[in-house]
């Protein structure tokens, strides 16, 4: 993590993702795959705070709805409304 990340305590674009589905890969890798991702850990997950930069940018990429990690809005149609 950057110093004024770690003050902060917040991953900037090349920091590595400790946990989850992206362990391993940086914010910035993840940013390219699936912004929608980042915005949900982002605001779901209490220890994972991005920087406003990887904010602003994931923010941006994000063109899915909500439930985008459901793998698209027909499986979670299909889930509950069946």
């Amino acid at each position: 993590m950057s110093l004024d990340c770690k003050i902060l305590n917040r991953y900037g674009l090349s920091d590595i993702i400790p946990f989850g589905r992206y362990k391993g890969k940086s914010v910035k890798e993840v940013l390219e795959l699936r912004p929608s991702w980042l915005v949900w850990a982002h605001e779901e997950i209490d220890t994972f705070n991005l920087s406003k930069k990887a904010v602003k940018l994931a923010k941006e990429r994000d063109t899915t709805k909500r439930f985008e990690w459901f793998d698209g809005p027909d499986l979670y149609c299909d889930y509950f409304w069946k």
